[in-house]
């Protein structure tokens, strides 16, 4: 049996198996350069947030895509998984610059499980146009739903009296902390956030080197 003849056949076994794989929820779906699974699990819908990322989201219609359509969802599917204890991991709280901003506004759409960004909806406004890290962490490499409050801004830097922004509008990282003391940090109804379920991370200081 020639090599390239055992070759071809385990190419065609691998796309065999990506194809009928089922991406599990908040994975990608779909869109520019992918080549995993395009249909969701039970109880989950491939929504193309734009040209390069789709993501399977809590719903129950489908989808068409550029390269397959979505399966229909069962009427006998499994009924969806529980919300997560109070003693998981519930909510991410974030600050820093454009390496870290979604856009989001603490005042708009809270964070919810059918979408844990709260607004915009995901992947938010980003510098690359597609997930982000606090994106990819809260829909991709986790178990359960994480809410995510995201302060960060682009261009922020540490202290804005020390090392200016590029614009006055700009909001530094004591400004963002200030920010949060004025919202969430009274731990509202809306995100009743504790120390033993909330994950606060900080990416900061790229603008305070390259603004000095």
């Amino acid at each position: 049996m020639s090599r390239s003849f055992i070759a071809s056949c385990a190419v065609a076994i691998a796309l065999s198996i990506g194809a009928h794989a089922q991406a599990p929820l908040y994975a990608q779906c779909g869109g520019q350069g992918y080549s995993g699974p395009t249909s969701c699990v039970s109880g989950a819908v491939c929504t193309a947030w734009n040209d390069w990322y789709h993501q399977c989201v809590p719903g129950t219609s489908t989808m068409q895509s550029s390269t397959a359509t979505a399966a229909p969802v069962s009427t006998t599917s499994a009924a969806p998984s529980p919300s997560p204890s109070a003693t998981g991991l519930r909510y991410f709280i974030t600050f820093g610059d454009s390496y870290s901003q979604t856009g989001f506004d603490v005042s708009g759409t809270k964070p919810s499980e059918s979408n844990p960004l709260g607004n915009p909806t995901l992947p938010g406004w980003t510098s690359s146009g597609g997930l982000n890290w606090i994106g990819a962490l809260i829909s991709k490499y986790n178990t359960s739903t994480v809410l995510s409050y995201n302060f960060a801004y682009g261009g922020a830097t540490t202290n804005a009296s020390i090392v200016k922004p590029y614009a006055p509008t700009v909001r530094s990282f004591i400004d963002q902390v200030a920010e949060f003391s004025s919202s969430i940090a009274t731990k509202p109804s809306y995100a009743p956030w504790t120390a033993e379920n909330s994950l606060v991370g900080v990416w900061m200081g790229v603008n305070d080197v390259g603004n000095t």
